[in-house]
C-alpha cells in the first residue's frame, strides 16, 4: 500500500473517532436532564430580580448568571404546560421559564415559586425592560 493511501487511512479512522465523540457529547451529555431540585439556589423575589438586572447589570451577572434561582412572583401568561412568564410590580419587565416537566393547572394572576438555572438576559426593544430567561425549571410551590 502507498505511503499516501496510509495516511488518507489513519486520518479517516481519526476522524471517525473525533466525529464520534463529538456526536456523544452533543446527544448524551448536553441533553441529559439536570437535577434541580437538589441544587442549592439563590432564593429572590421577581422584584428584586428584575429590578437588580435594570440597575446593578455587574452585580445580576456575577451573582445569578449561569447559577441556580429560586424566584417567586405573579404568573402573567402561561404560553403552553412547559411555559410560562412571571412578572413583579412592573409588568414591562418579564422572567420566562422553560419547565423540565408539563404542570397543568397555572392560571394567569397565581403566585408561584420556580426554581431553575439562570441562562442570561436581554432588553425588550419597545421598553427597554429586561427579558430573564431561566431554563429546566420546575414549579416549588404553587
Amino acid at each position: 500500500m502507498k505511503t499516501w493511501k496510509k495516511v488518507l487511512l489513519v486520518l479517516f479512522v481519526l476522524g471517525l473517532i473525533a466525529g464520534g465523540g463529538v456526536y456523544y457529547y452533543i446527544k448524551v451529555i448536553c441533553n441529559r436532564p439536570l437535577d434541580i431540585a437538589s441544587k442549592s439556589a439563590v432564593s429572590v423575589t421577581s422584584d428584586e430580580f428584575l429590578n437588580t438586572c435594570k440597575t446593578n447589570k455587574g452585580h445580576w451577572d456575577s451573582t445569578y448568571l449561569e447559577k441556580a434561582v429560586e424566584v417567586s412572583g405573579t404568573i402573567k401568561e402561561v404560553t403552553s404546560d412547559t411555559t410560562l412568564a412571571i412578572v413583579g410590580t412592573d409588568s414591562t419587565a418579564v422572567i420566562n421559564c422553560l419547565l423540565q416537566t408539563p404542570s397543568k393547572g397555572l392560571k394567569v394572576g397565581d403566585k408561584t415559586t420556580v426554581k431553575g438555572m439562570c441562562f442570561g438576559s436581554d432588553a425588550d426593544l419597545m421598553t427597554g425592560s429586561p427579558i430573564i430567561s431561566i431554563n429546566k425549571a420546575i414549579i416549588v410551590k404553587h
